[in-house]
This record gives structure tokens, sequence and C-alpha cells, in this order.
């Protein structure tokens, strides 16, 4: 066996084409094609967006290689005779190395209604190949070869069967050694000498039977020449599209194997065309019913519900997908453009511009001062007088200068500044604290919208599985119908089913869209251009006990702590004030014009002590009493808070996690019930409405399964948060279950 294409397209091409060639479009579900192409389900959706899709683009690819083949086998420049001779060699040799695809195509065109895709385009790229082939006809017209005894439509519909009529018989030929029939062949009939035969006629040319009166008959023979070659087309069909006709090979699950009489019948009964009857297979004659074999001895009801999938996540497919975006890469950028956090950030430099303005005051205070005096005496005896340039006026200054340097320090307050500055350090830190907590709660807003499009995302899936099974048993039912082994109301009871079912994956692909705008707007990518994709781990049984012991380092519990600190510092403060304060001043006579002493510095050492102020210290001491207590009854409630979200967020988890276990074995067991009543329908125990019943509840263990599994990741983030050791920063790696983890909850 040849290697698989790596490009996971051209598989699901020969994939479809194989599945499609050898069970027919009706018989063949998407579970067989991507079964054969190894790829999921939502490759084959990405690509071809279903099976219809997948169906067309074979076809499609067909008809465009065969008319390439034909453009290149015959360009203008060659002469009309070559052209047609080597179009006819150029589809055949087509037609010998993809005989499937060229069968699937033509039997699309004889196939029944159920038998291909609702609108379906078959007709658009066979008119392609036939507008080029009229052009060749009409230049060999012009330049006198042909006949214009003929409309250039006429001779175009003769040749194009003629080409039709030669792959078909290309086609047949690898089939046509494998039946078991005693007709064989015609000889092979050489290209040139089939354009000759096309060129020339059969009649005699002395005694021709047509003349010009029987040119108006040759519509009909032309029709007649396409009915020929519809013949073989559908021949070709009931090898591999047949999904009506009973398969004589294969044992019935109701009635023994039945055979059919070939020696009462000509060798060309086997080959029945598409839509014939089911009863064309005939049992002896007996006085007991007609036995019936099954149409699908693998019910399609049961393929295409997937009951292999029954414990695989229905977005397994883009874990590995390099282009998905995990939780922690949309936490990261919500991170970023989150304008709460930036406000958070904003009160941090604030704390700490005012934690630089409490350790100024520790610091002594130098002042220079320069001080410039103008004098004006009423009694002067000259009434004019000059500021600048003259220090006298009549004997009297009128202008003086000094400059001094001065300095104050405090030397004791009763710590008041030093309790100022360990405040405002515990300010920042509860601020930090606070920002931390406040990435811990928007990770976990983040990761309610990342499972919600996950498993609306998930529901959309596994929706479209049932409404693939139900349709198959819709398609399934109408056989039975028509060979009499199902009540018209029970096809009409699926047929409802089906739509409800369609109508609930309308309402799931509302939801899903609502919630990729949720997360769009966290991350700041349209919705229509992002995927999503789990890498979350779950954690081991030592690493779950230990989030039980993590509760008291929360962010939002070490916030308050130092807001219990800031407190208990201006309590401090508050209580200095009842100490003396002592102060230090220094002066410094730099300058000074005129001299008036001798005098160059000056410190004195100031004492103050408050002796009466009306209680107004006591006032400030007792409300910053009640402001520590306050804060310590806020530390106390937010740790049982805090150990109470924990122990709640952990047997959540336990018990969401306990109910993944039991609806994995559950959907197994679902998928075997379904296997198993579909099987028991075939052979008459249970009714139809027993069979639909195991369906719904088939697919309603795996939504359960998968929703119970979103729950599960989701409780567990549920349990970092309260716990305090989800990550805390725009960078930080949230990913699961760090190994290490810090004081503060950041992840190593």
């Amino acid at each position: 066996m040849g290697k698989q294409p790596s490009d996971p397209r051209q598989r699901l091409l020969d994939a479809g084409l194989k599945q499609f060639a050898n069970r027919g479009y009706a018989g063949t579900s998407v579970q067989d094609i991507t079964e054969e192409a190894k790829v999921t389900k939502p490759t084959l959706y990405y690509y071809f967006e279903n099976k219809e899709g997948l169906f067309q683009a074979l076809v499609d690819q067909a008809m465009d290689e065969r008319l390439r083949l034909m453009r290149q086998a015959a360009p203008p420049e060659k002469e009309t005779v070559d052209q047609l001779t080597d179009i006819i060699v150029a589809v055949t040799d087509f037609a010998r190395r993809q005989p499937d695809l060229l069968r699937l195509c033509f039997s699309v065109a004889f196939a029944a209604p159920e038998e291909i895709p609702h609108g379906f385009k078959k007709h658009h790229k066979m008119y392609e190949s036939f507008q080029f082939t009229r052009e060749i006809i009409k230049t060999g017209m012009d330049r006198g070869v042909l006949n214009k005894e003929f409309t250039v439509d006429e001779l175009t519909q003769s040749y194009f069967h003629l080409i039709q009529h030669a792959v078909v018989l290309t086609v047949f030929e690898s089939k046509f050694k494998k039946m078991k029939s005693p007709c064989t062949l015609p000889a092979k009939v050489e290209p040139r000498r089939k354009v000759e035969l096309f060129l020339k006629g059969a009649a005699s040319r002395e005694n021709s039977p047509l003349k010009k009166s029987h040119v108006k008959h040759s519509r009909p023979l032309i029709k007649a020449l396409a009915l020929i070659t519809g013949l073989g087309l559908s021949l070709l069909s009931a090898q591999g599209q047949s999904t009506n006709v009973p398969p004589t090979n294969l044992p019935s699950t109701n009635q023994p194997p039945v055979e059919a009489a070939s020696t009462n019948y000509p060798a060309t009964t086997n080959l029945m065309v598409t839509n014939a009857p089911p009863t064309a297979v005939v049992s002896p004659a007996t006085n007991a019913a007609p036995s019936l074999a099954d149409v699908r001895p693998v019910p399609l009801a049961v393929r295409a519900s997937h009951p292999e999938l029954a414990t695989v996540s229905p977005i397994a497919q883009d874990a590995h997908d390099p282009h998905a975006l995990d939780l922690q890469t949309c936490f990261q950028l919500t991170a970023i453009r989150d304008d709460s956090l930036k406000i958070s950030m904003e009160d941090i430099e604030i704390a700490r511009a005012q934690l630089s303005q409490s350790i100024a005051a520790l610091w002594p205070t130098f002042t220079a001062t320069n001080e410039q005096q103008f004098l004006h005496y009423r009694n002067a005896s000259n009434a004019s007088f000059s500021i600048l340039g003259n220090s006298t006026i009549s004997g009297n200054r009128n202008y003086t200068s000094q400059s001094n340097v001065t300095m104050n320090y405090t030397l004791f307050n009763g710590g008041q500044n030093w309790n100022a500055v360990g405040a405002s350090s515990a300010a920042v830190a509860a601020k930090r604290e606070t920002l931390a907590r406040d990435y811990q709660t928007i990770y976990q807003s983040v990761a309610q919208a990342f499972y919600d499009v996950l498993q609306f995302q998930g529901d959309m899936t596994i929706q479209s599985d049932l409404i693939d099974a139900l349709q198959a048993r819709v398609d399934d039912l109408k056989d039975r119908v028509s060979l009499g082994r199902s009540r018209p109301s029970e096809l009409l009871q699926a047929q409802t089913d089906l739509a409800n079912a369609k109508v609930t994956c309308e309402q799931q692909r509302g939801s899903l869209n609502a919630a990729r705008e949720t997360v769009a707007f966290y991350i700041g990518i349209p919705s229509s251009e992002f995927k999503l994709k789990e890498t979350q781990k779950f954690p081991t049984a030592v690493q779950l006990e230990s989030y039980l012991q993590r509760s008291g380092t929360r962010p939002d519990v070490l916030s308050q702590l130092e807001s219990l600190r800031q407190a208990e510092r201006n309590l401090s403060g508050a209580e200095g004030e009842f100490f003396p304060t002592i102060t230090a001043n220094g002066d410094f006579l730099s300058s000074q014009d005129p001299a008036s002493n001798q005098i160059d510095a000056t410190m004195t050492l100031e004492a103050s002590m408050p002796i009466f102020d009306g209680g107004l210290i006591i006032g400030q001491i007792h409300q910053n009493k009640e402001l520590v207590r306050q804060s310590r009854l806020n530390v106390e409630q937010l740790q049982r808070t805090a150990d109470e979200d924990t122990r709640t967020a952990y047997a959540n988890f336990n018990a969401s996690a306990a109910q993944v276990v039991v609806l994995r074995e559950a959907a197994l067991f679902a998928a075997k019930n379904l296997e198993a009543q579909v099987d028991d329908y075939r052979r008459g125990v249970v009714s139809n409405l027993d069979v639909l019943t195991a369906l719904q509840d088939y697919q309603t263990a795996r939504q359960q399964l998968h929703n119970s599994n979103m729950q599960a990741r989701l409780n567990l983030i549920n349990l970092h948060v309260a716990a305090g050791i989800a990550a805390t920063g725009p960078n930080a790696d949230n990913h699961a279950l760090p190994s290490s983890i810090t004081a503060t909850g950041t992840a190593k």
C-alpha cells in the first residue's frame, strides 16, 4: 500500500472517492470517510463543510481534470481529425487511470434523488466540456472537414456521446472481467477508427439509405445513442452506488441467505440499474412470505452516531493546533487590555508616592533664603533719591541685603514619622496584593467564557453526530417502509426527531456565537478569527490535598493583613502625639549688607508637648483602635471565607471529576445499548421508538460527559482561584498545577 499524502484535504478526497465508489453516497457516512483518511470529523468540516461538499469537490475535480486533458490534447493549431482523435485518447487514458473517479461522476447522472446530495450541481461542469467540444466541431465545419448538412449541436452531441461511450467501455473493462457472465466485451476499437466512423459514417456511399430528407431523423438517433450510453453508465453505477438493491452474497440478519435463480434469468439480471425495485432479487417459489435481505448489514444509524467516540472529547481535535488559543494565552491577552487592572496599577503608584512622602519626613530640610529690603525716609533733605547705585540718601541707608541657609530636623516626635512610613509601606503591599487578586478574578472570568465556548462547541459537534445518525435512521426507515418492513408512522417519528435535533443545533449555534463574542471582548480578537483549545491537566491527589492548606495565603487575605498592619501603624502614630516633639533649627548667615553684628550662625533646639487639646488626641487614638479592631475582624472573616471557598471548590471539583468517571462509563453502556437496540430492531424484537430512544440516550450521555468534563475543568480553575494559587500577573504561567508555588500564589 502506498504512503498516504500528508495533506489532510487530499487524504479526505482519496478516502471519499474510495468510500463513495464502493458504498454509494447514501451508504457512506462521515465517520467512514474520516476513518479511512485518518483524520477527525472537524477536519472534514473545515475543508468541505459537510459530506455533500466533499462529494461535490470530487465530481468537480474529475470534470476539471477531464476538461484540462481535453484542452491539452486539442490545441487550436492541430488539424480537426487529430483534435478529435487525441481527445478520445486523453479521456480514455484518464478513465483507465482513475476508473473510480469517472464511475462516480457517471453514477450521478442516473442516481435516484436520495442517492445524491441535495442541491448537487451536476451539469455546469459537463456543460463546459460540451462547449469546448462544440468549438472544435464548429471550427471543423468552418474548415470544411465536417458535413454541414448537420447542425453544430447535432454533430457535437454525436461526438460527445462517442467520447462518453469510449470512457464507459474503458471503465467497464476491469469490472466486466470480474463478473461471472458468458458475455464478452467486443473487440477494442482504436480512437482513430472511431473518429473515421464518426466522420465517414457507416452507410455505403454508393447506395446510402440516408438522404437529405432523413436528416431530420438524426435527432431521435442521437437521443437513442445517449440512451444506450446511459445504460452503460447505469451498469457501472450499479456496481457501487445501489442502496435499494440488497446484495445477494450477504446473509440476512432476519432470514436465510437468498440466492438469485441464475438458471432462469439472463446473466444481465445481476447488473441492475440503481433504481431497480428490490423485488428483482427473486427467491425460490414457496408458499411462505418472500424473504427480503437487509439493505445495510451494518446500519448507518449506528455508524453515523459514532459509538466508538463514546468517551472521546468532541473538542480533542484542536488540542495540538498551534494556531488555537489556550486559556493561558487568552488570559494574557485579557490582562493586557483590562481597564480595571490598569486602575489597580495606578492605585499602587499613588500609594508608592505617598510612601515617598512619608520617607521624606524622616530627613532634615534645608532652605536657602535671600532677603532684599528697600527703604524710604520721609524727612530726607534731598527730595530725589536713587535706589540703584546709591546705598545712602542724605546719610541714611535706603537698601539692605541678607542671605542665609536654614535647617529644620525633627529629632523626636514619639515615632510618628516612622509609623507613617510603616503605614504607607503596608498600604503599598496591600495594593499589590489587591492587584494580584484582581488578576486571579480576571483569570476566573476569562476561564468561564473560555469553557462556555468549548462546551457549546462540543455540544454542536455531538448534536451534528445526532443529526447524522437521525438522518441515517430516516434513510434506513425509508428503505424499510418501501420494503413493507416498517410503518410510515415510524418514519414520521424519526423525521420529527431529526427536525427537533436541527432546531436544537441552531439554538446551540446561537449560544456558541454569544460565548465567542464574550471571549472576543476579553482578548480583543474578532470572534471569527480565533480557535480555542484545551491544554489543562487534572491534578494528582497530593496536589489536590495541598490546595486546602493554601487558602490562608490567598492574595486578598494577604491584602487584608497588610491593611491590618497599616491600621496598627496608624494607631501607633496617633499614640505618639502624647510624647514631646523635639526639633533642631539652624540658621547660617552667608552675607549681610550692611553688617549689623558679628553673628554668622545660630542653632536652636525646640521642645513642645501638648498639655490640653480638648481630647483631640484621645479621640484620634480611640478611632484608630477601632479601625485596628475592625481590620482584625475583616481578616478573620476573610480567612474563614477563603477556607470555605476553597473547601467548597474542592468538593465541587471532586464531585465533577467523579461525575466524569461515571458518565464515561454511562456513555460506553449507552453506545452498546444503541448497537443492541438497532440489532434487535432488525430482528423485529423491539420497535422503532426503542431505537430512537436509545439513540437519544447515547447522544445525551455523550453530551452530559462533555459538559461534565468542561464543568470539571472550570471547577479546577475555581479551585485554583479559591485557594489563591492561580498566577498573578499578565506574563505569569497559569497552566494548571505548577510544581512550586510562592507565597503569593505565583508559579515559579
